[in-house]
């Protein structure tokens, strides 16, 4: 698959909550309304706009509606790479692939917590597009090593940027 250069970001809802982490993270937990109402009035005393999370993993969350498709999957935990406009420069370019002005989110795995098993990349396929979620771009299918050195040319999610690797 293609490498994207973003941020990694992991989604859940678990025990009746949505969890929300990058990689090493947990950024939150869904809020009761009492959470959100504080969170609206915090937002209106530092300028921020009333309707955008505050950080790229929540808005990533609301953009695709992940709470809400998650709930009808609970204890399977999404992972996948948050990426799109100002998240990473390179060459003193911003890299936003795809997302020239919004954060984008591609999956690239998921676990299942009850049975403690990743899902099969056919069931990867699958899931995602049940819930009509992007996964990365597969470059090739087969057996290592491949006959092609995908590590080279334009990238396939925006031509302008160079490829900035790929995963096995």
């Amino acid at each position: 698959t293609a490498k994207v250069d973003g941020c990694n970001g992991r989604f859940v809802h678990s025990n009746g909550r949505f969890y929300v982490g990058s990689h090493k993270v947990v950024r939150s937990e869904s809020k009761n309304w009492l959470g959100k109402l504080v969170e609206r009035i915090l937002r209106r005393f530092t300028g921020k706009k009333d309707d955008v999370p505050s950080d790229i993993w929540h808005r990533v969350a609301e953009k695709y509606d992940l709470e809400e498709k998650l709930s009808k999957f609970p204890e399977i935990v999404v992972y996948g790479e948050v990426y799109g406009k100002n998240l990473q420069v390179r060459g003193g370019k911003p890299m936003s692939y795809d997302s020239p002005d919004e954060a984008s989110f591609r999956v690239f795995d998921a676990y299942d917590k009850r049975n403690h098993s990743w899902l099969s990349y056919n069931e990867l396929q699958e899931f995602c597009s049940r819930l009509g979620l992007n996964t990365v771009v597969e470059l090739a299918t087969g057996t290592w090593p491949f006959d092609v050195d995908h590590s080279v040319g334009p990238d396939p999610l925006n031509p302008n940027h160079i490829r900035e690797g790929y995963v096995v």
